[in-house]
């Protein structure tokens, strides 16, 4: 395997919007398809705040009646229609009966997207050193001012 070096820009991630010491990236799934998560980092007095996120989606894929290609197109609609019906009644009573639903999302991320995720981690720790040691100079001199 060859060495890899953080990448910038960063291959997989891009940064969305930045508000002060807030950051939000988007992380893109590498297996080519529309998956992503959805990654913020803040930075405030006494901690770093990182949240991520990814959209799910029910098993919408799954077929209770299974639809072949080359039955009558009535009985492939019909099925069809009954397989999305079913699985959309299911999410429903699901929620009804105990609240919520579980979901998972697979993000798959290639060797050089995740050591730029590690990269953007430790920058923000570095970012955040540099802003908490600014405020704490800012904090001192204030307190010099006031005696």
């Amino acid at each position: 395997m060859k060495d890899l070096t953080p990448q910038k820009p960063a291959e997989g991630i891009s940064l969305v919007k930045t508000y002060g010491d807030f950051r939000w990236y988007r992380v893109s799934c590498d297996c080519g398809c529309d998956k992503e998560i959805s990654f913020s980092i803040e930075i405030d007095d006494c901690s770093i705040t990182a949240n991520m996120s990814s959209t799910t989606k029910t098993k919408y894929w799954y077929q209770r009646w299974r639809v072949e290609g080359n039955e009558p197109w009535l009985l492939y609609v019909g099925k069809q229609f009954c397989n999305d019906w079913y699985n959309r009644l299911e999410v429903v009573w699901k929620v009804l009966v105990h609240g919520y639903i579980e979901t998972s999302a697979d993000v798959i991320l290639s060797r050089q997207q995740c050591l730029n995720f590690s990269e953007l981690l430790k920058t923000s720790i570095a970012d955040f050193d540099v802003l908490a040691e600014a405020r704490m100079t800012q904090y001192e001199a204030n307190k010099k001012k006031a005696e």
